[in-house]
């Protein structure tokens, strides 16, 4: 149901950043996602600087890179309190569970780079590799773009509170004794 997934998210949430080390690290990690979704366009477009950037983003610009910085810190945490529940302590295993989540994640960064199209400049200078058509095709679907980037990064979190909250076989997780049924 709906809401056992939005519970075991807010839970694992809370203890994904239980810890004042957590927190800070989440707080960090928001902070450089939004300073790295603010440098791109910066970075991209010639002549642009930061100060005329800041300037010409709008509120609902800041407020869809707020949001999306703040989730993929919050999945990084998840990923990060996951990989340390793993049961099997082998390097190899580690290795290769932090890689299959770790791709979760950067899929899902890479969707909230996506989302961030609000800008065509800005969205052209970072696609340029799709050519015109391509570039053209992400501008008039920009809120598809959007829509899909915030979807994968939910979805993201929710797979990674269930390994939390529920355990994971395949992902080597033991299911937690104070979890729910």
């Amino acid at each position: 149901a709906l809401s056992d997934h939005v519970h075991d998210t807010f839970a694992a949430a809370r203890i994904a950043l239980r810890s004042r080390g957590r927190a800070a690290a989440f707080a960090a990690i928001a902070a450089a996602m939004l300073a790295f979704f603010i440098y791109v366009p910066v970075r991209l477009i010639p002549g642009n600087d930061l100060l005329f950037q800041l300037r010409i983003f709008s509120w609902e610009d800041y407020a869809l890179l707020t949001t999306l910085s703040l989730l993929n810190a919050l999945l990084m945490m998840m990923e990060y309190h996951a990989y340390h529940m793993r049961k099997d302590v082998s390097r190899g295993v580690r290795l290769g569970a932090l890689t299959a989540s770790g791709s979760g994640g950067l899929s899902a960064a890479f969707a909230s780079i996506l989302g961030t199209a609000s800008c065509s400049t800005c969205i052209a200078g970072f696609l340029g590799f799709l050519g015109t058509g391509g570039v053209m095709f992400v501008l008039d679907n920009r809120t598809y773009f959007v829509v899909g980037a915030t979807l994968v990064v939910l979805l993201s979190i929710v797979h990674a509170s269930r390994s939390i909250q529920r355990g994971c076989a395949s992902c080597r997780i033991e299911r937690p004794l104070t979890s729910r049924g």
